[in-house]
């Protein structure tokens, strides 16, 4: 994974704002970002999150991040294979993964940066199809469309 994971890997911390944390992910051209307390990692946060949890939510761009981020937090070795990557992402139905050495951080790897090196495209798709798959409630009301507009 060293030669494939972005490092090093950018932090944010628990009382970071809403704001501070999307300025972070501007700056860097990033959509994840692991959150710390003090040296500890204690979840992640990704843009998605940002616009689903929090502005969705109308949340002000003043409020921590704290409420907002994931704490089931999907980690590889440094030493994992990529179908081990692969197979993590697919579980978790995630498409970045934090890479450890032993209970360090020392990478991120994304589903995008495995493309170009991975042998089995077939196994990157299904990971893909997997991630994607959406679990619907049997009680969502559905809508009937009759007619299109524009």
């Amino acid at each position: 994974m060293k030669n494939i994971m972005s490092y090093p890997v950018i932090v944010g911390k628990i009382d970071n704002t809403i704001y501070e944390i999307a300025s972070l992910m501007k700056q860097n051209d990033i959509g994840f970002v692991p959150i710390a307390k003090e040296n500890k990692i204690v979840g992640v946060i990704t843009d998605r999150d940002l616009v689903v949890q929090a502005l969705a939510n109308q949340v002000t761009s003043n409020m921590t991040v704290e409420n907002y981020i994931t704490h089931r937090i999907v980690s590889v070795s440094q030493d994992a294979s990529i179908e081990e990557v692969l197979q993590n992402m697919s579980q978790y139905q995630v498409k970045r993964i934090v890479v450890t050495d032993k209970t360090k951080v020392v990478g991120v790897i994304a589903l995008s940066d495995l493309l170009y090196h991975i042998q089995d495209l077939h196994q990157f798709v299904d990971t893909l199809k997997q991630i994607d798959q959406i679990h619907t409630s049997k009680t969502q009301d559905t809508l009937e469309i009759d007619e299109f507009y524009l």
